[in-house]
């Protein structure tokens, strides 16, 4: 039997990097490919800056059989370019964690959390990481979201504020619990902000169960 999962990935505590700021970090998810015996990349999350406690909105799709032990290397890199992450030039590897697609759906709530793990900096603390898996099924339902802001707080010192917004969604069964879905762009010097419209499937939109 095979489903389609989404993998929600977070972390907290990762260490700062930067000498003048905190880290910018991006996860990048790879699957054991078996035949071959390598590591092929099946997404990544988007690039968020001076976090050291991101949660990243964008979902690593895998589909998982119940058959086989799928491996994954889920690595945090701090990015100085999104577009050179995997180039030694263009990044630092914050640490990693190998687990499977079962180990993270078998976990309670399907909710893995494990250390970050950097065999170069055995001694420093690099935070920890959390996967969340949900099983998806088709949708040919969605929703077309629009926002905007009005007279926001101004945040900057010697200019407006650089708002963005970010869409959670609620947890039925803790209601302290928000898994974040959806990120808009950042919109540069105000207080009067309107995002792009988005849409999303509908089941992104429901609280989990």
């Amino acid at each position: 039997m095979v489903i389609q999962v989404e993998l929600n990935i977070s972390c907290t505590g990762l260490p700062k990097l930067d000498v003048t700021s905190k880290s910018d970090p991006m996860v990048v998810v790879y699957l054991r490919d078996v035949p071959s015996e390598t590591w092929k990349e099946i997404g990544r999350t988007e690039w968020i800056k001076n976090a050291t406690d991101p949660k990243f909105t964008t979902p690593i799709a895998v589909k998982y059989s119940f058959e086989e032990v799928q491996l994954l290397k889920v690595v945090v890199y701090d990015v100085d370019d999104p577009k050179k992450v995997g180039v030694q030039k263009g990044k630092d590897t914050i640490g990693k964690l190998k687990t499977s697609v079962g180990e993270i759906i078998g976990s309670v709530g399907s909710t893995l959390t494990k250390d970050i793990v950097n065999k170069h900096h055995a001694s420093r603390k690099n935070g920890k990481i959390i996967i969340k898996g949900a099983e998806v099924g088709p949708s040919n339902t969605f929703i077309e979201l629009h926002f905007a802001g009005v007279k926001l707080d101004k945040k900057d010192m010697f200019s407006k504020s650089d708002p963005f917004l970010v869409l959670n969604r609620g947890d039925f069964n803790d209601p302290d619990k928000w898994t974040p879905v959806h990120q808009t762009e950042v919109i540069k010097d105000t207080l009067d902000p309107t995002w792009k419209a988005f849409t999303l499937p509908l089941e992104d939109c429901a609280p989990t169960m």
